[in-house]
């Protein structure tokens, strides 16, 4: 996220708004069953960054939106297991659907004190709104037969509210270092 001591030295009140960002991610997994690869697919639209600073002088307010994390997953799998011991025997098919929907918000105010041109102190206090939903459905298939399928469906939807604080320090001892 940031450090709140930062905002001390902005030089006046402004609004601040990324645009919305598109992710597309894949994640494969190898070998998962025997030389079976493994495919996660997610994608969001997300807006990561909403923030505004009012100047009090010294003294510097803020308020933040941050969206750090947003994911839909997708994931479509059809696999044949082969009986290791029987390449013939014991055979089952298994088709997977996995869907997930994770978001996580941060909303808050944050506050920022120029105790010098050097140094400074701030801390925010985030709003953390977490909502999760998921759907696994596995269907299987043992020993190839026709009409023997076994279905498994498992359904979650989480949420969760919490309260984060950052306390920040900032010190430039001169204009080409600052730590934080």
């Amino acid at each position: 996220y940031y450090n709140p001591a930062g905002l001390a030295y902005c030089q006046k009140s402004y609004v601040s708004l990324s645009a919305s960002s598109f992710k597309n991610s894949v994640i494969i997994y190898e070998n998962v069953i025997g030389d079976y690869d493994w495919k996660t697919y997610s994608s969001a639209i997300i807006p990561s960054f909403f923030g505004m600073v009012q100047d009090f002088g010294k003294l510097k307010l803020a308020f933040s939106m941050i969206v750090p994390q947003a994911e839909s997953i997708n994931q479509d799998v059809s696999v044949y297991i082969k009986s290791q011991n029987n390449p013939t025997a014991n055979n089952t098919r298994v088709i997977r659907n996995y869907d997930e929907n994770n978001f996580l918000y941060m909303l808050g105010p944050s506050i920022a004190y120029e105790i010098s041109e050097s140094l400074s102190i701030g801390t925010s206090v985030f709003l953390n709104i977490r909502d999760r939903k998921w759907t696994d459905n596995q269907w299987s298939n043992k020993y190839l037969q026709d009409n023997e399928w076994e279905w498994q469906n498992k359904y979650s939807e989480e949420s969760c509210n919490g309260i984060t604080g950052i306390f920040g320090l900032q010190f430039m001892p001169d204009e080409q270092l600052s730590l934080s």
